[in-house]
């Protein structure tokens, strides 16, 4: 497929074919309003913006090659394992945070890493997703990678940044996304427990329960379903999770 050419794409999804993605490594402009998924060709990158992510319409680029060759190995001992991407965006301010999927090298796993210049790359973390991708909360733009091995010392704290994205979100896919990126930080590897309640106080279903979670990053998804499989009712949910002796929770909304 060729590169596409600089267009709007909303939250609709990607531009391509035949199950490729579109290559946005020539910036790609975004609707601000819907928001939207961006892959490059062959779905090493996956940069999800919600709805009103940007307070104008934002012109996305994802490359690898415009910065100098990214490190094989880190002081650590990490191994890389796959490339650098450099994420960023002009014409508008980010004004929440957005999902980042980045997928390893055949055979690879990781976490994922973020080059921060003189200071060095600085550890994130990452949940393994379906198909083998690791993904995080993008809260900014930088340049990121994935490395595997080495040793990741324990954070100050226990649980916290727990994140929805989007805060609101269609399970038949008729707003924003059709599933919620719940995102968290743990200080330390330690299992986690999620779970959404309805506004009752009900649970209509537990996302995980005694998870492995690791240090920095984590983040799983929820498909608007509950325990019986069927899609929710529209409303306002709340979401809990449970890690390291501490728990967060955060309102969500469910629209048809």
């Amino acid at each position: 497929m060729s590169d596409v050419d600089p267009a709007v794409i909303d939250a609709s999804g990607c531009a391509g074919v035949n199950g490729s993605f579109a290559n946005v490594t020539s910036p790609v402009r975004l609707v601000a309003r819907t928001g939207g998924d961006v892959y490059t060709t062959n779905a090493e990158v996956h940069a999800y913006f919600p709805p009103n992510g940007f307070d104008a319409d934002p012109l996305v680029t994802v490359d690898s090659t415009s910065a100098g060759a990214p490190p094989d190995t880190l002081p650590g001992g990490e191994l890389r394992e796959g490339a650098a991407w450099t994420i960023g965006w002009s014409g508008a301010n980010m004004r929440k945070s957005g999902t980042l999927e980045l997928r390893p090298w055949a055979g690879g796993a990781g976490a994922i890493w973020r080059d921060d210049g003189a200071s060095g790359w600085t550890h994130l973390g990452g949940s393994p997703q379906p198909g083998g991708a690791l993904a995080i909360d993008l809260a900014g733009p930088g340049r990121y990678a994935l490395f595997s091995g080495g040793a990741v010392a324990p954070l100050p704290g226990g649980l916290s940044g727990l994140t929805l994205t989007p805060r609101a979100f269609s399970p038949k896919g008729n707003f924003a996304s059709s599933d919620v990126a719940i995102g968290f930080t743990l200080a330390r590897s330690g299992d986690f427990t999620v779970k959404l309640y309805n506004r009752a106080g009900r649970l209509v279903r537990s996302v995980a329960r005694g998870a492995p979670g690791t240090p920095g990053a984590n983040l799983v998804r929820w498909d608007g379903r509950g325990d019986d499989g069927h899609v929710v009712e529209p409303g306002l949910y709340l979401v809990t999770v449970e890690a390291l002796g501490e728990t967060r929770t955060q309102t969500l909304g469910v629209v048809h």
